[in-house]
């Protein structure tokens, strides 16, 4: 996770909750910035790069230090039922995703150009879901990639999801939204500023709650 929460890192808290709500025995990590409230291990040397598909790059390849498998989720991420690792992708390609945007000169704009330029017919996956990551193969395949460590730098899952063969793939709609639909996943919008739904949807401290 990065720095600069709207909600004074209450996000992951909740995320975290989910998770171990259907994977009670979850080892879970943060890599980045570690909320005070938070207990476990927390890598913190991780720097945020001026521009966030940087950070991105950095904080995915500490993490295969860690494990030589596991589920990367943001803090936003939540799981309505036990997680089936897999990835998941949008019905059109990544060059359509670029032309859906337009040439606009965010960050995250520019990022997607430069993918879609390197992975144009390749499908768009999903950004807005947990991703299943095999360590050795996430690292062997960054190296191909070093215009990954300067800007605008390029989208992490892509990259790995059109080399990474081992995982089942579904056609899915966007999951992010204001509250949760009948789906397994679900990705909360920043607009959200009611977090009550959280509470009733997780109200079980997890064991990573510092006891106040």
């Amino acid at each position: 996770m990065g720095s600069g929460s709207k909600y004074d890192n209450i996000e992951i808290k909740y995320s975290i909750r989910s998770v171990l709500k259907h994977h009670p025995d979850a080892d879970i990590k943060i890599v980045g910035e570690t909320p005070s409230w938070h207990t476990g291990e927390g890598i913190t040397y991780v720097p945020d790069d001026d521009f966030p598909a940087v950070s991105k790059w950095r904080k995915m390849e500490v993490a295969c230090t860690l494990f030589d498998e596991f589920i990367q989720m943001d803090d936003d991420f939540y799981l309505l039922k036990p997680l089936k690792p897999m990835f998941y992708c949008h019905p059109y390609t990544m060059k359509n995703k670029a032309y859906m945007r337009g040439r606009g000169q965010t960050w995250y704009s520019k990022m997607v150009w430069a993918t879609a330029d390197l992975f144009p017919k390749e499908p768009c996956y999903l950004v807005h879901t947990p991703l299943p990551v095999i360590s050795s193969n996430f690292l062997e395949m960054a190296e191909n990639y070093p215009q990954r460590s300067v800007s605008p730098s390029l989208s992490v899952r892509q990259a790995y999801c059109v080399h990474e063969g081992s995982f089942e793939c579904e056609v899915r709609g966007d999951v992010k939204g204001y509250s949760p639909s009948d789906v397994d996943l679900w990705s909360a919008t920043p607009m959200i500023r009611d977090l009550s739904q959280f509470d009733t949807m997780f109200p079980t401290p997890s064991r990573f709650e510092r006891q106040v």
